[in-house]
């Protein structure tokens, strides 16, 4: 009665969440990664050449296709995101019914509202693509129980193109694959195969789906290589990012010591999912004990075990600990969590009662952490504002420098189709580190292409509004910005969120 009840609402739930949805309008980072793909798709620029991002180029590449497939609309882009929404939920779907059919059913609503309820401002994020990649590579490794040497290395190959995939969304994504890999000789181990043999058949695969892996890496650096972006992007990765790791949550660069205080507590914390995490770990030794005699389903089970430590770790590697960064976390989580399923239904009486315990507080529990359901204007209306001013002072086609981070600007600029005006989207870039060479450099380039490129048009934030670094390191000056506003740019419009300046007339 409970699991049905729990389908049953989810499943309302969802439909209701997917039909709603459609008239949401997307912000915050993903309005960015468009715009990226925007340039890419109408102006033919391209990444790191053209302009100066910190995403890698499978995201910016998935952006460019997106764009090109359905434009830059809102409507548009909530089709993309359902479409692929549904493409994850079915490949769960198959390699969960390997487990469990009724965990199977239980997961495609709980997740599917989870995802869309979390709000606007968390679709298609980037960490949330690696898990196509990722459901697909253990659909790989459920569906087939062949232990023939040939088949084996044939899906472990595609496991690693897939892992490959992942690591040109973030490089860190691919670590999940590796427990997928490892399982398999064991997964597919015929009955009587010696211990040895599958420490050999191990070995080949691991290389094999190495191999694999190298391939979507090999050619995105070899596109960009060929686009003449390659020495541009190795200096991103060198240079720039290991200053823009080392950020917090916050917008706040720590002391060494501090930092690792962060690291430690925000770890703990888990995104605010400990308590699930907590559940998680005794609902699953329900679930490992009751797959006891079933030694297949038992092994993936594990595995699925393994994934979701790893991808618990992972957002330590990126330091921020943004609600993105535990996306792959979240998905792992509640496909461990449904499979409570097995002991509910087919448990004893004290089993199943302490699992319809365990999963009714967890179902209530992640309805409390994502739970929105009503459409709001973009950043409050402050784009629709911006995309206004623009369409009424700027001429069509007209490149534009915006001087902000996440709070509309660009956003604005992709609402009206106007070109960027030099190589840098953003500008919190030159505000952090600023004694390093690096971060001086990039102030003098972007001078330089206002300057030569005489920008026509400035659309610029006010600090109150968006989002500025601070701690360590940085500073809320850009004092040779500033001069070269005042002297050569005059206000054309103005509000108490933000202001257009155009170049003066010589």
């Amino acid at each position: 009665m409970l699991f049905l009840l729990i389908c049953s609402v989810s499943g309302l739930l969802l439909l209701t969440l997917a039909v709603h949805s459609l008239a949401w309008e997307y912000e915050h980072d993903t309005p960015l990664l468009q715009y990226c793909g925007y340039l890419m798709q109408h102006f033919h620029w391209v990444p790191y050449r053209d302009f100066f991002e910190t995403s890698m180029p499978g995201v910016l590449l998935f952006h460019a296709a997106l764009v090109t497939v359905f434009g830059t609309g809102n409507t548009g882009f909530m089709i993309a995101d359902h479409l692929l929404l549904a493409v994850l939920l079915l490949t769960s779907f198959v390699w969960l019914r390997e487990l469990s059919l009724s965990a199977a059913w239980l997961f495609v609503g709980w997740y599917g509202v989870f995802y869309l309820a979390s709000g606007p401002w968390l679709l298609l994020q980037r960490d949330w693509l690696a898990l196509l990649p990722a459901s697909l590579a253990f659909a790989l490794l459920a569906r087939s129980c062949s232990p023939a040497v040939g088949a084996q290395l044939r899906d472990a190959s595609l496991i690693g193109v897939l892992a490959g995939i992942a690591a040109i969304i973030k490089p860190h994504l691919a670590l999940g694959f590796v427990p997928i890999v490892c399982m398999m000789p064991w997964v597919r181990a015929a009955d009587a195969e010696p211990r040895g043999e599958r420490w050999r058949k191990l070995c080949a695969v691991v290389a094999l789906a190495a191999l694999g892996g190298t391939l979507p890496v090999v050619a995105s650096l070899a596109w960009l290589a060929h686009a003449g972006a390659l020495t541009a992007f190795a200096s991103m990765v060198r240079d720039y990012l290991p200053l823009h790791l080392q950020q917090s949550g916050a917008h706040v660069f720590l002391a060494p010591a501090a930092h690792a205080r962060y690291l430690l507590v925000h770890a703990l914390y888990l995104g605010g999912l400990a308590p699930l995490l907590a559940c998680a770990a005794v609902g699953g030794m329900l679930v490992d004990r009751q797959l006891g005699e079933e030694r297949r389903k038992q092994l993936l089970f594990r595995c699925v075990c393994a994934v979701l430590a790893i991808y618990a770790l992972v957002p330590v590697l990126a330091g921020q600990f943004w609600d993105y960064h535990y996306q792959p976390f979240q998905y792992w989580l509640i496909a461990l969590l449904s499979l409570l399923a097995l002991p509910l239904l087919r448990g004893r009486a004290a089993v199943s009662a302490c699992a319809a315990l365990l999963l009714t507080g967890c179902w209530l529990y992640s309805a409390r952490h994502s739970h929105t359901f009503a459409a709001r204007p973009a950043k409050g209306g402050l784009v629709a504002a911006m995309a206004s001013t623009l369409e009424r002072y700027v001429p069509p086609g007209a490149p534009v420098q915006p001087l902000d981070w996440t709070s509309g600007a660009v956003h604005a600029l992709l609402r009206t189709g106007h070109p960027l005006g030099t190589q840098f989207l953003y500008d919190y870039h030159f505000y952090h580190h600023v004694a390093t060479p690096y971060i001086q450099s990039l102030r003098g380039r972007f001078l330089a292409e206002l300057v030569e490129r005489r920008v026509s048009f400035i659309l610029e934030v006010r600090r109150p509004y968006k989002d500025v670094v601070s701690g360590v390191g940085t500073s809320d000056r850009f004092d040779a910005l500033t001069r070269l506003l005042e002297e050569r740019y005059e206000t054309l419009y103005e509000t108490p969120g933000y202001r257009l300046l155009r170049l003066k007339a010589p």
